[in-house]
C-alpha cells in the first residue's frame, strides 16, 4: 500500500493536484480496507517492476463478473515508458483471461479510459430527509 500511495501522490502532483488520498486524508483508512478486503479474496493488485522498483500498481476489486479498478499510480519519473499503460493492458487481459467480463474504471472520465474503451454512466445522488430534519 505504501508503494500505491506514493505513486498515486505523485501521478497527481504531475498534473498539479494531490489526488484522492491526500485530499481526503484517506491513507490510513485505504490500508486498513485493504486488509480487510485481501483476507476475504476480494482485492486484486496488478504491479509492475523495472529494475528491482515498483514503477505502477493498480489496486482493483472483485465482484462477481466484475473488476473494479479503485485506485492506480505510476511514477512520473519513468513516464516516457508507458508503464502505467503497460500494467494496465495487461491487468485487462489477465481479468478477462480469468473470466471478468467487466472492467469499471469507477468515477471519472479521464481520456485514458476512453482509450480503452470505457463508456461514461452517469450517476445520481439521491438525499431523502425528514421533513424539519
Amino acid at each position: 500500500m505504501t508503494d500505491l500511495i506514493r505513486l498515486h501522490r505523485a501521478r497527481w502532483n504531475l498534473q498539479g493536484e494531490s489526488g484522492m488520498i491526500v485530499a481526503n486524508r484517506s491513507a490510513q483508512f485505504l490500508r486498513e480496507v485493504a486488509l480487510r478486503f485481501a483476507s476475504a479474496g476480494m482485492l486484486r493488485f496488478f504491479g509492475l517492476e523495472f529494475q528491482q522498483r515498483v514503477v505502477a500498481l493498480i489496486l482493483s476489486f472483485p465482484y462477481k463478473n466484475v473488476l473494479f479498478s479503485y485506485l492506480s499510480g505510476f511514477d512520473p519519473e519513468y513516464q516516457q515508458y508507458g508503464f502505467g499503460k503497460l500494467l494496465l493492458q495487461y491487468s485487462l487481459q489477465h481479468a478477462f483471461e480469468n473470466g471478468f467480463t467487466s472492467w469499471n474504471f469507477l468515477r471519472g472520465s479521464e481520456p485514458y479510459k476512453l482509450d480503452w474503451g470505457a463508456r461514461i454512466i452517469s450517476k445520481r445522488r439521491l438525499v431523502l430527509a425528514k421533513p424539519g430534519v
